[in-house]
């Protein structure tokens, strides 16, 4: 894979204009007509999985949350609207995930810059310097489950590497990166694992969007 390059936005205004995240999809993942992800929970294991532009479009917002404006960003699961298509950044059957970042965000004065290194089933890219984050799973009741994930500025920019690394090309599906204490720590036991997927294709959902 080639350097996966991002410029944080200085403040929210800055990010609501929105024109560094379609520099960034023109250049990585748009074109690659499918951008796909999901939130799985079995057995205490969240599981964050995604396809190669499933991974590469979530890593702006990883980025923001590390090292620009955002503070918070919800994910939901996609929904049909009536004209004119399907709105919502997760498959179908996701509970929502909502990302925090706790604490200052990381200075990054010349941008997010990542090549990740060749894929190694055996290997996983080092964590960042003060990377801590937390898994809560909550019960709504009628509503479902809910997935809140915190975590320090330097989490959220690991994450975007970790997820950038399972996005290359030779990646296969099933390939997964696991946290464990003491960089993270799960209520009641919770796990967190990012996982390269395969996704049922020509469902009417799947199309790349224009911005994420």
């Amino acid at each position: 894979m080639t350097v996966i390059e991002y410029m944080p936005s200085p403040d929210i205004h800055e990010y609501l204009r929105y024109e560094e995240g379609r520099r960034y999809g023109a250049r990585y993942h748009y074109s690659l007509g499918s951008h796909r992800k999901r939130i799985h929970i079995a057995d205490g294991d969240v599981k964050f999985q995604f396809d190669k532009g499933g991974g590469l479009g979530a890593v702006p917002i990883l980025v923001e949350l590390g090292a620009g404006s955002l503070e918070y960003m919800e994910w939901l699961e996609v929904e049909k609207l009536q004209p004119p298509g399907w709105l919502g950044d997760l498959e179908p059957g996701s509970p929502p995930f909502a990302m925090e970042r706790r604490g200052p965000r990381v200075d990054l004065p010349e941008g997010f810059r990542y090549e990740p290194p060749p894929f190694l089933a055996t290997f996983v890219p080092p964590r960042e310097p003060g990377a801590r984050f937390s898994l809560r799973v909550e019960d709504h009741g009628e509503s479902g489950l809910y997935v809140t994930l915190s975590g320090s500025a330097s989490s959220f920019v690991m994450l975007a590497k970790h997820v950038i690394y399972l996005a290359q090309d030779d990646v296969p599906p099933n390939s997964r990166i696991d946290y464990f204490e003491p960089i993270f720590r799960g209520d009641s036991g919770t796990k967190l694992t990012l996982e390269r997927a395969e996704f049922p294709k020509n469902v009417p959902w799947a199309k790349s969007p224009g911005r994420d």
